[in-house]
């Protein structure tokens, strides 16, 4: 999956010049830019409709369930992060205003990491990946700015639509989430080692702050 991100990302390169004219006035870490958002479009397309079909996002989903497919949502969404990582740290002097995202791939790292060598937990970290429905209206959002779509109407309907499923997914859900799972079915994440008990709930914790903290910055907006 490494390898399957860093592919799109490249071929995305050489597509997006051509299909696009504002992309093919985009040069050096400009274009890598473009390149990022391209792919993390990609990502949100592809792993958002996946992890729901894997239905780890339901009640009665315990600690230690375990499938291919949510199996298959953990590897792919942490080879896009990875190569996403790679390219923060490429171009860390270039790429402004980054250092959450970087928080944010320590913990998916961290978090998805542990769950797939642990097989304990993929009832949690699987239906996080549905805040990844975000993606087409954040990412488009800047797409359309770069695109010379700011003040249409199209812009508008997408900020609005990035607003409801941002508060819908990332803050409603999460908190659902997190009820759902680390109180009602607190017993069953009690029979976890004491070491992973920890970081599950230290990285929730972040990853529920990375949220807030951007929908803050979009509330401002």
């Amino acid at each position: 999956w490494l390898l399957y991100y860093s592919l799109t990302y490249f071929i995305a390169g050489v597509v997006g010049p051509k299909l696009f004219s504002h992309c093919a006035k985009k040069e050096g870490a400009d274009l890598s830019l473009w390149k990022a958002y391209a792919n993390s479009m990609l990502n949100a397309i592809f792993i958002t409709p996946l992890a729901w079909q894997t239905g780890m996002h339901k009640t009665d989903i315990g600690f230690r369930e375990v499938s291919p497919l949510s199996t298959l949502c953990c590897h792919s969404f942490l080879g896009y992060i990875i190569w996403d990582w790679i390219l923060l740290i490429r171009y860390r002097k270039e790429w402004k205003n980054m250092s959450l995202y970087h928080l944010h791939h320590a913990a998916v790292v961290l978090g998805w990491g542990a769950s797939v060598i642990t097989g304990f937990g993929h009832n949690t970290v699987v239906p996080a990946l549905l805040l990844e429905g975000t993606g087409p209206f954040t990412n488009g959002r800047w797409f359309l700015s770069q695109s010379g779509y700011k003040d249409s109407t199209l812009y508008l309907v997408n900020s609005i639509c990035m607003f409801l499923s941002f508060f819908i997914l990332r803050v409603v859900f999460n908190f659902f989430l997190c009820i759902q799972r680390l109180i009602i079915q607190r017993e069953e994440f009690s029979t976890a080692s004491v070491p992973l008990q920890i970081l599950l709930i230290c990285l929730y914790v972040v990853n529920l702050m990375l949220q807030l903290t951007w929908f803050k910055k979009i509330l401002s907006g």
